[in-house]
């Protein structure tokens, strides 16, 4: 796997894994960009597992999923819901986000590996405060691909032009 190296030289007691491609839209534009997402989300986070399951099988992995893979606006989700709680996802990046959240439950059930899958939400701003020494800045994208509508809708305020709403604008 391509985390041999790493895993082998630092033996980790966890591991944070948030490489992936974060994009609904980008896995929309085309086939490649939709063949890209999936490939490097779904291989990707399954190399991982194996390379864990053979050089720090105790290592607790911490997987960045979304709340998309449930299908959203307006999925509620039981507090006590199983983590196979029905999903439906409504891209080809979520779906990938579905894989791999079915490939890190099979990983804990047949090989034992301790994963908590995080399902988050969008996160808005452009910078953080860590604490009074450190500043460090987070992305803020507003494009058409890795934009959030948020983001978008605040460029396009600032700058005076209409804002793009796509849909039914709800």
């Amino acid at each position: 796997g391509y985390f041999f190296r790493e895993l082998e030289l630092f033996k980790p007691d966890a591991v944070v894994h948030l490489g992936e491609q974060p994009s609904a839209p980008w896995s929309h534009r085309n086939e490649h960009t939709s063949r890209i997402t999936q490939h490097d989300n779904v291989i990707g986070s399954l190399n991982l597992l194996w390379s864990m399951r053979l050089l720090c099988p105790d290592a607790h992995l911490v997987k960045l999923g979304t709340m998309g893979e449930y299908g959203t606006p307006g999925a509620t989700i039981p507090e006590a819901a199983p983590s196979s709680f029905p999903r439906k996802p409504g891209s080809f990046y979520h779906a990938s986000k579905v894989h791999d959240s079915v490939n890190c439950e099979l990983a804990s059930k047949i090989w034992g590996l301790r994963v908590t899958d995080v399902m988050q939400g969008i996160v808005y701003g452009s910078r953080i405060t860590a604490d009074a020494d450190t500043f460090d800045d987070t992305r803020f994208d507003a494009d058409q691909y890795f934009g959030t509508a948020i983001n978008r809708f605040v460029c396009q305020a600032i700058i005076g032009h209409p804002l793009t709403v796509y849909g039914t604008g709800g």
